[in-house]
């Protein structure tokens, strides 16, 4: 009898170390990968596209989605970070960068990822934003957006028998004479709702100061007050009282009115033609045009988001997260999203270029595209534009003058921020 139990139990025992076996094999490392981009249409279904493929080729780890709005990404995260949380891998937006570095938010990926081999990879402006002075990486660029292009529905110029505008004066004119002329509500679609301050400033004002030259500071001396400057927000001023371009419309739905022709151009990147094809495809093929943008400098607005690793993450999670982040910015996945938004990666410009023969303008425009941090300011970036957005409504909407505005804001700046000597 006790034979009996005594050979019970051992099978018994063999089956259990089977399914410890069992379970052990099945075991996986999950991290968490945040990013607006889940909520993005057309992005979202391709970064799930990019997590399955990944999960396929490396069957012992999942990725989990963190869901975290555009408009709330950086309050979110910096309150996250600041606690010691946060996703164990995510996508940076462009101005946390530098922000995020100086409170060791980020973790160095050069103990996890063979840095040297991505030298000359991507826009070596960008890139540096995310390195330190002992060049440690704490970064890969994932996109690089550049709003260097003019979007238009030749249709609306074809009609009123209007040149495509080559100046400032004349894109307000045209902009005008289509809404008078043609059964376009909007001229020069833009955003222009001061209720919505970040991004105002962010997707109206910049798109304007740039062009026009101007700089927030230079070399740390703020230059709010320069002649480019005031040239820059005077034309803000005529946008604002033109018939042609809607003030107070919520962000997003600009972009909307000129996808389904409701609206004759825009200041865009060079993303939005291939959103346009997804809502309106006949639209895309015969009518939506892309030319340069009529300023007195080809200087545009540009951005990097990033690729970044948690330093609070366990030690599993990095090496993942550090493995995923490499799959993303391979020249397959980049060139993906191409058409999603724009590779990081430099060479991958021509490529799509010899598919899409209107991104040429925007490959053109690459070397004028500049960095949104204020020089000399860097971290105090989203501070200062939030200080210079408030003086700048003020100007625009006529409750100060403008020189009063930007004299006022110079003033701030200096006293909250300093000046060099």
């Amino acid at each position: 009898m006790f034979a009996r139990y005594k050979k019970l139990l051992t099978v018994l025992g063999i089956s259990l170390l089977f399914l410890c076996i069992g379970s052990m094999s099945q075991a996986k490392t999950t991290i968490n990968f945040g990013s607006w981009k889940f909520e993005e249409p057309g992005q979202a279904e391709l970064l799930r596209k990019n997590i399955k493929e990944f999960e396929r080729q490396n069957p012992d780890v999942e990725i989990k989605e963190v869901q975290i709005p555009w408009t709330k990404y950086m309050d979110k995260l910096s309150v996250e970070f600041a606690g010691g949380g946060g996703p164990d891998a995510l996508h940076l937006r462009y101005l946390g960068g530098i922000p995020f570095l100086s409170k060791d938010y980020l973790l160095p990926l050069n103990n996890l990822i063979e840095i040297s081999k991505y030298e000359g990879v991507f826009f070596e402006r960008f890139y540096k934003e995310i390195q330190d002075d002992q060049g440690r990486v704490y970064g890969l660029p994932f996109e690089l957006v550049n709003y260097g292009g003019l979007l238009y529905n030749e249709r609306f110029f074809k009609e009123t028998g209007l040149s495509v505008p080559n100046t400032p004066d004349e894109l307000i004119k045209a902009s005008e004479k289509i809404v008078e002329n043609t059964d376009a509500t909007f001229g020069l679609i833009h955003y222009m709702n001061p209720a919505d301050l970040g991004a105002f400033v962010d997707g109206g004002l910049i798109r304007i100061w740039y062009p026009y030259g101007a700089r927030i500071a230079r070399k740390g001396k703020f230059t709010v007050d320069e002649p480019q400057f005031m040239d820059a927000l005077k034309f803000t001023r005529k946008l604002w009282d033109s018939p042609g371009t809607p003030v107070g419309m919520p962000m997003g739905q600009q972009r909307i009115a000129f996808d389904i022709e409701k609206a004759a151009m825009q200041i865009d990147a060079q993303h939005r033609p291939f959103v346009t094809r997804a809502q309106n495809p006949e639209f895309y093929e015969n009518r939506l045009k892309v030319a340069r943008l009529p300023f007195p400098c080809r200087y545009h607005k540009a951005e990097s988001n990033y690729l970044v690793l948690n330093p609070n993450s366990p030690d599993s999670a990095q090496r993942i997260g550090a493995k995923f982040i490499e799959y993303l910015v391979s020249p397959s996945v980049q060139l993906e999203w191409g058409e999603a938004v724009g590779p990081a990666r430099v060479v991958l410009w021509k490529k799509i270029v010899e598919k899409y023969p209107w991104y040429q303008v925007f490959l053109e425009e690459l070397p004028y595209a500049v960095s949104q941090f204020v020089e000399g300011h860097e971290v105090d970036t989203l501070e200062i534009r939030t200080i210079l957005g408030e003086w700048a409504v003020k100007g625009i909407t006529g409750e100060i003058s403008i020189e009063e505005a930007m004299e006022k804001c110079k003033a701030e700046l200096e006293k909250q921020f300093g000046s060099p000597r």
